[in-house]
This record gives structure tokens, sequence and C-alpha cells, in this order.
């Protein structure tokens, strides 16, 4: 009878530490599996919130443009070069040999045919108490930070600045009377802008070509 009975009573006296390892087990796989969809959760949250604050930078590493609708461009803007003193490098290439310098004193108008990191291909710079300037070559490139536009929102429009070149992007900001602003990049009928916006605060974003005028003295309407 002794030999028949221990294994039993061992089984029986096991039993209640199965059950409390197994119960263990499947409520700290419940608890494991909890804090894995609540860490994805507030991952989500964190990316989401990201991505509102930086806006156009975010967006633009997600938003495939394409390279053919990059290079076959037509825009106008004109020469705003924030160096008062020293002429306006006209380049060859981009940060290349300089071919031309547009003196101070005048209101230069350009027509920009190309764009390559930052840089914009000239072929015609228009003088507005002058001749047109001759551009060696029939091309020059010209840097971003030397050209400038204006809003043409002349009645006050509030206009939207997307963080993609598509209307269903983020609003990266709101412009809300004419403004003068630096672009970097042209893409189909958008503009990419920097401007400072009534808050003080830097903004850089998407807006339609057709909101924005190239000529220095004078209003597109």
């Amino acid at each position: 009878m002794y030999r028949l009975n221990l294994p039993f009573k061992n089984v029986t006296m096991l039993l209640p530490v199965v059950f409390v390892f197994l119960q263990v087990s499947y409520n700290q796989t419940g608890q494991t599996e909890k804090s894995i969809t609540n860490i994805k959760t507030e991952r989500n949250v964190i990316i989401s919130a990201n991505d509102e604050f930086t806006g156009f930078e975010n967006v633009q590493s997600k938003f495939q443009l394409d390279q053919k609708c990059l290079e076959s461009i037509s825009f106008t803007a004109y020469v705003q070069d924030p160096d008062l003193e020293n002429p306006t490098n006209i380049r060859k290439t981009p940060g290349g040999e300089v071919i031309t310098e547009l003196e101070k004193g005048s209101d230069y108008m350009v027509e920009i045919v190309g764009q390559k990191n930052g840089w914009f291909k000239i072929s015609r710079v228009d003088v507005f108490d002058n001749n047109a300037v001759d551009v060696p070559g029939q091309f020059g490139w010209m840097h971003y930070s030397v050209l400038a536009v204006r809003t043409r929102n002349y009645a006050n429009q509030k206009l939207s600045v997307y963080s993609s070149p598509v209307k269903t992007s983020k609003i990266a900001g709101i412009i809300k009377e004419e403004t003068e602003v630096r672009f970097t990049k042209i893409y189909k009928d958008y503009v990419c802008i920097r401007f400072t916006d009534g808050r003080g605060k830097s903004v850089e974003g998407w807006i339609e070509k057709e909101w924005l005028c190239g000529n220095p003295v004078t209003n597109c309407s």
C-alpha cells in the first residue's frame, strides 16, 4: 500500500504548485501582450506627434518626388541678395566658376528652367532700368539664397502652406498677408518655400505656384 500511495500523494501535493505556475504563466503572457500593445500604441502616438511637430521634413521622407518633374520646370523670380555690398554671382555650374556678376542698384528678374540641390538654372536675366543681362553660354546657375518671390494674397487671403506638394497633406503654416519668401525646390504646380510667420516661427513647406509673384517692381494681378 505504501508503494502505491506515495506517487498519488506526491502528485496531489504538486497539483496546487502546478496550478499556480500555470496561472502565473498565463497572467504574465497576457500582461506581456498587453504591454507590447501599449508600447506600440504609445509609439504611434509619439510618431504622430513628431510628424505634426516637424511637419515638412518627416512627410518629405515619405513623399516620392518624380525626378522628371523636378528637371522640367519654368518659374520666374527676382534677385534678393542678403549681401548688400558685393555683386550677385551667376555661375557656370552649381557652385562652380562665376561667369557673370549682377551689380547692386538694379532690380533683376530671372527665368528659371532647371534646379539641382538648391541651385537654379537661369536662362534669362531682365533688368528693369537697363537692358537684359547677357548670360554666357545661354545658361547660368544661382543659389536659392539670393532669389525670392512674393505671395499674391493682395487682399490678405489666407494661404495654406502644405507639408508635401499635395493639398491632402498636413498644413505646415498659414500666410495671412503679402509676404516675401525664399524657395528651395519646384515640383509640378507647387513651390517649396521658407518664411517666418507672424509669430516669428520659421516655416518650410509647399505652396501652389499660382500664389507666387516673381516680379520685383509690381504685383502679378
